[in-house]
This record gives C-alpha cells, sequence and structure tokens, in this order.
C-alpha cells in the first residue's frame, strides 16, 4: 500500500482527503486513512493547506509553495475559478493578484495559506432556470492537472457585474485588452442566461470599443443594444462620466478611449 500511496503524492501536487481516501481503497478504514496522513504529515513528504486538503512538499528545498490555483480549484467538489483569478489563469490578467476567487455552491468559509487569500464565492444567479450553470466554463492545466475556471467571455460577463473581485473597472480594461477574440455565440447565450439589462449594455458598450480588436459585427451590436436599460445607469459606482447614448450609460472619462464621443 505504501507504494500506491507514494505514487498518489507523486502525480498529485494538491490533494483533497477524499482523493486520498480514493487512492487507499474503499476497504481502508477512516483510522487508517487519518493514520496514513499523519505519517506523511510526520515525515515531511506532504503539507496541509487546512484539514482535509493537503500538497506534496519537494524534500531539501526548503518550503514547498503550492500552485495557488490548483489549490483553490480543490476547496470544493464543484470549485471553479472566476473574476480576475480566471483571467489569471486563462493568462489575461493585467496583474497577478494574491487572491483567488473560486465560486462554489457549498458553505466555504474564506482563508489564507502562504500569503494567499482564498475566497469562495456563490455562483452569480441566472434568470433563466433551465439554464445550465456551467454554461461558458473551460479547462486550463495547472501543475500537470486540469482545473475548472470561467472562460474568457463568462469571465467579462461576471466581471463587470462584480468589479470588486476584478479589483476595480481600470484593472479589468487592461486585463480584456490583452483578450485576442470573444465567441460571440457564448458571449450573447451568456447574456441571455445572466438577463440583466445593464450588463448587455456595458458589454455592448465594451464590444464597440474593442469593435476592430475583436472583429464585433454591427449586428451584434444593434442585437445587444435592443436589451439595454431604458433609463441612463450608472456604468460603476461613480456618480460622473460621460453619457454614452447608444447604451445609455453614463461612462466614468478614465475607462472611454481618446476618440470616443457620446
Amino acid at each position: 500500500m505504501a507504494s500506491e500511496i507514494q505514487q498518489f503524492i507523486d502525480n498529485h501536487p494538491v490533494f483533497t482527503g477524499n482523493e486520498f481516501r480514493a487512492a487507499l481503497g474503499s476497504d481502508r478504514t477512516e483510522h487508517t486513512l487519518r493514520t496514513q496522513i499523519k505519517y506523511y504529515l510526520d515525515t515531511g513528504r506532504i503539507g496541509q493547506v487546512k484539514p482535509g486538503l493537503y500538497y506534496r512538499k519537494s524534500p531539501g528545498s526548503g518550503e514547498t509553495r503550492p500552485d495557488k490555483y490548483l489549490v483553490g480549484s480543490k476547496i470544493a467538489p464543484d470549485a471553479v475559478l472566476g473574476y480576475h483569478s480566471a483571467f489569471e489563469a486563462l493568462g489575461y490578467a493585467h496583474s497577478v493578484s494574491s487572491r483567488i476567487y473560486v465560486l462554489t455552491e457549498f458553505r466555504r468559509r474564506p482563508f489564507s495559506f502562504q500569503d494567499v487569500d482564498y475566497s469562495p464565492v456563490a455562483f452569480p444567479t441566472f434568470q433563466d432556470e433551465t439554464a445550465n450553470t456551467r454554461f461558458g466554463l473551460t479547462r486550463v492545466e495547472r501543475a500537470g492537472e486540469k482545473i475548472t475556471v470561467t472562460g474568457k467571455e463568462r469571465s467579462l460577463v461576471d466581471g463587470l457585474d462584480r468589479p470588486e473581485y476584478m479589483g476595480g473597472y481600470e484593472e479589468m480594461r487592461r486585463c480584456i485588452e490583452k483578450i485576442p477574440y470573444l465567441d460571440s455565440d457564448i458571449l450573447t447565450k451568456y447574456l441571455q442566461h445572466r438577463n440583466k439589462k445593464i450588463l448587455y449594455a456595458k458589454v455592448g458598450f465594451l464590444l464597440e470599443q474593442f469593435q476592430e480588436e475583436w472583429f464585433v459585427d454591427e449586428a451584434m451590436l444593434t442585437k445587444l443594444e435592443s436589451h439595454t436599460p431604458q433609463s441612463p445607469a450608472y456604468f460603476g459606482g461613480e456618480r460622473t462620466g460621460t453619457m454614452i447614448n447608444r447604451w445609455n450609460l453614463i461612462v466614468p472619462d478614465n475607462l472611454l478611449q481618446d476618440d470616443e464621443t457620446s
């Protein structure tokens, strides 16, 4: 059994207690599980992020710092990295944050480990109750394992909805400037699932600003325009800015391109 456990640890830089239990075999008792975990902790072969979550340690190399995105992906069975963390994992972030945002329906408390804050956040509400709440997700590789993150289209919409999880609108703008293209079908379908007029307006405004870079069809903008708010709305928390008539949005001036007009 020792060789099987060692092989499991070698192949799993971060793992949960349930994954370790599965590696032991269903016939092993809870006492055996705890004993084996304690043994590998005491011998320095593994470390503990928190109870039930562990990582492989590298002997003789000082402090081992497990991949923070992989750690975040293991804090709940349905864990999905979202918001700024998704942009980071996808390679589109402007800056690297010390906070990891994890979407989950499970009740999990935030915690810190090795100067990284892990923040569980509830999945955004879908107005379409028949929609698949895992729509718009994608898989990326971290430390040899696949983790689930919100795709660039969903990350864009979610970030516009909750800019506080993005480091603010300016940071988000710098992130989306790195996106090479967007899938219009995924974007529009996700907007339909969320069904919030302000999100249609915000997305439409940004697509218009990046129309040439992202090859946005004018028909796409017209479609989004038909769902915008009937009354003027503020793009963000600031109550100043420039009125963009097409989207019925009052946009902070620092988010406008130099050639933006109303």
